[in-house]
């Protein structure tokens, strides 16, 4: 069940789609005729989407769904009319589904069998809610089937706090503290943690207890032993519930090796959890969907402990789809699908089995497709890319009203855009191309490997007065600040920034900014030609893509006053030992601008 209030629900600020998965065989039919194709194709996208987020059956709770995609897309391909696509789409979705039933235009579908039993006074009732989607990682988005645990691991808990490390570079540090716990189910757990940073951000040390996790119910001590690295600015430590259930912590140490290999301690704030009526003072409680509490009985030490636990019950709203009701969606090419949404279950699971051996032979199947090992090279893997972002934004994007795309028909057109695709790069854009028509700042496509073969120019642009104007340069004998680029490879400059704007979603200011800072973004080591106008002359100029790392309009302190009491602190660059050096002045001034 959709939240009602979904647009509230469901920011759209956390949604990426990773244009990740890989081919899956180097087969490419050509006979098969394409505007049927399409139609196959369309009819298991649909499908695929109300069975994953809504049919509530534990089966389809344990398939590989990027791999059913890839997978299924093969299958359907080749149907050769409406009874042959009925029969291969039940093939691959009864396994999963049982109980749902694929009908013709103008027909009547079967009631759906066996969810009624007769006794029914110890059964309990599964069926899915959606707080936003639960993508399998932390964060305020969730989705759930009720009655059944909580996704093993979705999300943490955490209580942070961190010091300086200015007297112990070099030296053993040592964690410690008691916990006890009350988890169960995989991935439900307790952890320590501990992480050393350096100046430059990066990461010197970090041990979380993952190979360890903590989930006695009685009081023990547990410790992390690391090394602060000689150019350490901070130590940074906690204590996470992983999941769901309940952390109880108490006595932080931390204790750091002198030289005499004496473990002298560090004084961190409210070690003991003595200080604060309710909340945890001098501790950093960022996770959303957890809540921390100072208990006063049952503490390992002294008269206080603190209480980590997941505030989400297993059931997200009051409110879930009843037995018996269902969904009847049209997947197209003269088909039609009923989808129940609500299922008993029982010690055994969902009621309303299929075949055991169908299920386990189409698990095997999927087994054996190994996504990290091949590339989008092949059609079945773009088709099942399609299928998966496609599905993600028609079920669970909140602003279509706004927008006013017409989303079904972008199915067809990327299905067909991914099919004429011939390497990893025309997919990468094509992808681009259908999130962009969202017209929503947040979303973006993003390969890595692909993104680490790309280099721009030695300049950063803006569009300023109606023209492509350099407003830094790392050239200055080539490029200079104030310069107004007409054409790059023949293409005008503006023409060249509208082109960009077709693969970056968001609003007509948003393109026209983004696509300006993407400016001449290309192949690394290709060659450009670009013409400049520099006051009145005009000149061209060849010049490498090479450039790896953003370029800033101004080089600056990340910390300044800038006039009359007026202080600059850059968040972005800026460390907490610089922050706090400056706290003084910060504090006196009459303004301080923060970039972030």
């Amino acid at each position: 069940m959709m939240n009602s209030t979904k647009r509230e629900s469901l920011s759209f600020a956390i949604l990426v789609i990773f244009a990740s998965l890989a081919s899956l065989v180097g087969y490419s039919p050509q006979s098969v005729d394409d505007t049927k194709a399409i139609e196959n194709l369309r009819a298991f996208a649909k499908l695929y989407g109300y069975v994953k987020y809504f049919h509530p059956s534990d089966e389809a709770s344990r398939i590989d769904w990027d791999k059913f995609a890839v997978y299924g897309m093969e299958k359907v391909w080749q149907a050769k009319d409406k009874r042959n696509l009925n029969r291969v789409l039940e093939e691959l979705f009864l396994p999963i589904a049982p109980t749902i039933r694929i009908y013709g235009s103008g027909e009547k579908p079967e009631a759906p069998g066996q969810l009624l039993p007769k006794e029914r006074s110890q059964l309990k009732k599964v069926a899915w809610q959606h707080k936003g989607i639960g993508m399998g990682r932390p964060g305020p988005y969730l989705s759930v089937r009720t009655n059944r645990e909580l996704p093993a691991g979705y999300g943490f808990g955490t209580i942070t706090q961190f010091v300086d490390t200015g007297k112990y570079p070099g030296k053993e540090i040592k964690l410690r503290a008691y916990v006890r716990t009350n988890v169960s189910g995989t991935g439900n757990q307790g952890q320590l943690w501990l992480r050393v940073d350096t100046e430059n951000r990066r990461l010197a040390f970090f041990d979380n207890m993952r190979d360890q996790p903590i989930k006695s119910r009685e009081w023990k001590a547990y410790e992390i032993v690391g090394k602060v690295a000689e150019d350490a600015v901070r130590v940074v430590f906690g204590c996470f519930l992983r999941g769901a259930g309940k952390v109880w912590v108490d006595g932080f140490q931390l204790l750091i090796k002198n030289q005499n290999s004496q473990s002298e301690p560090v004084e961190i704030d409210n070690s003991g959890f003595e200080e604060g009526e309710s909340e945890p003072n001098g501790w950093l409680t960022p996770s959303p969907g957890y809540k921390y509490r100072v208990e006063k009985e049952g503490a390992y030490e002294g008269d206080r402990c603190l209480l980590i636990e997941n505030a989400r019950e297993n059931n997200l709203f009051d409110k879930a789809p009843s037995i018996g009701q269902v969904i009847n969606k049209k997947l197209g090419a003269g088909l039609h699908c009923q989808i129940p949404l609500a299922l008993y279950s029982d010690e055994n699971g969902t009621i309303g089995k299929g075949s055991r051996y169908a299920f386990e032979q189409l698990a095997a199947k999927l087994a054996a497709i190994d996504l990290d090992s091949l590339t989008a090279a092949n059609q079945f893997l773009r088709l099942g890319d399609v299928v998966i972002a496609w599905n993600i934004f028609q079920h669970f994007y909140p602003y279509f009203d706004v927008v006013g795309v017409d989303w079904d028909a972008e199915l067809t057109v990327t299905l067909r855009k991914a099919l004429a695709n011939k390497t990893e790069n025309e997919f990468y854009f094509t992808l681009k191309e259908l999130v962009a028509k969202l017209r929503d700042g947040h979303g973006r496509v993003y390969r890595s490997v692909l993104d680490r073969k790309r280099a721009g120019l030695p300049f950063l642009a803006d569009w300023i007065e109606g023209r492509v104007t350099i407003t830094a340069s790392k050239d200055p004998d080539h490029f200079q600040r104030g310069d107004i680029v007409l054409s790059i490879d023949g293409v005008e400059a503006e023409e060249a920034l509208s082109d960009l704007e077709r693969y970056i979603s968001g609003s007509a200011q948003w393109k026209r900014f983004r696509s300006a800072k993407e400016f001449g973004l290309g192949s690394e080591g290709s060659i450009v030609k670009l013409e400049i106008k520099r006051g009145d002359r005009i000149f061209e100029v060849e010049v490498l893509r090479n450039q790896k790392t953003a370029i800033a309009e101004r080089e600056r302190p990340v910390i300044e006053e800038l006039q009359n009491e007026i202080y600059y602190v850059d968040l972005d660059q800026a460390e907490m030992p610089q922050i706090n050096a400056k706290m003084d002045e910060l504090e006196r001034a009459k303004g301080v601008i923060f970039h972030l």
